[in-house]
């Protein structure tokens, strides 16, 4: 049950460890009951609930998430690859708020091939998922508009299934930028010089803003 590649230094093994060897057996086994069945990552982690103290509710909700998203991303890979002679590949889609990494921001929109690896889940407690990307010439639905949700500073909307995390976070106000990438990540992001994807390293670690003045000083001229 180890990490998929893209994950950071912690894996979902070293992650189970803390909850020692019989809790942590019972967990595994409760968690694959509630894929098996179905459930969403919520009724799992209340399935579970009992297993542990309160203190560590929030470390078992976040792995609930991760071990439910990487079994999610492992089926999504055996369909792409059965199915690949339909597909150009797959889409990364991150979810639309403030809580969202720079890396899977970053990636939102883009599409990768079949077999690259590049799947979710991208880092601990990731939400991120990936959609089909079907060929033009078996693309029956590609004339309709579909729709995303999103949670921004006005609270629920549902925008453009075109628009990407980076359009959509540019119009958010300059508070909720600020939160979601940090104060100088956000102004050189609002003054267009720098989009989010170049705040990460192609591996998702992110730049220092020493790291990224060296590679982009002209961004931050005025600064």
């Amino acid at each position: 049950m180890n990490a998929p590649k893209g994950m950071g230094a912690i894996t979902i093994d070293e992650a189970m460890s803390q909850f020692g060897i019989k809790k942590a057996a019972q967990i595994t086994q409760a968690i694959s009951d509630g894929i098996t069945l179905g459930q969403t990552s919520p009724e799992i982690s209340r399935n579970i609930s009992n297993l542990i103290n309160t203190q560590t509710r929030r470390q078992l909700d976040a792995l609930v998430r991760t071990v439910t998203n990487h079994s999610s991303s492992v089926a999504r890979a055996m369909v792409y690859e059965d199915n690949q002679d339909l597909l150009e590949g797959y889409q990364w889609v991150a979810t639309l708020d403030s809580r969202t990494t720079m890396i899977c921001g970053s990636r939102d929109g883009n599409v990768y091939p079949v077999n690259s690896g590049i799947m979710p889940p991208a880092h601990w407690n990731c939400r991120s998922t990936t959609i089909p990307k079907v060929k033009d010439a078996f693309n029956i639905g590609s004339k309709l508009k579909g729709s995303r949700p999103s949670m921004g500073a006005i609270g629920v909307e549902t925008v453009s299934g075109r628009t990407t995390y980076g359009g959509w976070l540019k119009r958010q106000p300059v508070e909720f930028i600020d939160e979601a990438l940090g104060v100088e990540r956000s102004r050189l992001f609002r003054s267009g010089k720098l989009n989010i994807d170049k705040f990460v390293d192609p591996t998702g670690r992110v730049y220092t803003l020493k790291q990224l003045e060296d590679m982009n000083p002209f961004a931050f001229q005025e600064f």
